[in-house]
């Protein structure tokens, strides 16, 4: 990506509740740098690299999480732990899985992120799967192009 912002991972509730007070996962690009922040429901975590990634170039991002602790690496580099505040070590979501945006992202993400992400979202991995078949697993999509890399 070049843009400055956008979601490339969410899951949380529904698509038409409110994010507000709610779990959530999310993988973001914001001021050119990938965070990833989560909520379970005792403060978010928001651990984010010090690196910009929105230079156009192609970038492996690894999102860990396990309970309330956090890591984030691009690239081969792990630049941040992190974890939320509170004991609480599970997230509770019903909604589906997004990538590359959100049906109504203000309202999902209760104005946290209003950004669909612009660029390419080459291979994805959920913990030992992967990549993803996403033309067998998606349930829809919208405004999805080839990439041209």
């Amino acid at each position: 990506t070049t843009a400055d912002a956008g979601v490339l991972f969410w899951h949380g509730q529904g698509s038409e509740e409110s994010g507000k007070g709610k779990d959530y996962l999310a993988l973001v690009i914001n001021d050119g740098r990938v965070t990833f922040t989560y909520e379970l429901g005792s403060g978010p975590a928001n651990i984010t690299t010090p690196v910009k990634v929105n230079d156009g170039r192609s970038h492996t991002i690894v999102a860990r999480r396990s309970g309330k602790y956090g890591s984030l690496e691009v690239d081969g580099f792990s630049f941040v732990e992190g974890e939320s505040s509170g004991n609480l070590q599970m997230l509770n979501t019903k909604g589906n899985i997004y990538m590359g945006g959100l049906p109504d992202a203000d309202l999902m993400t209760n104005g946290r992120f209003t950004s669909d992400f612009i660029g390419c979202i080459m291979d994805i991995f959920i913990q030992d799967t992967g990549p993803l078949d996403l033309g067998k697993e998606v349930i829809s999509g919208s405004n999805v192009r080839r990439c041209e890399v």
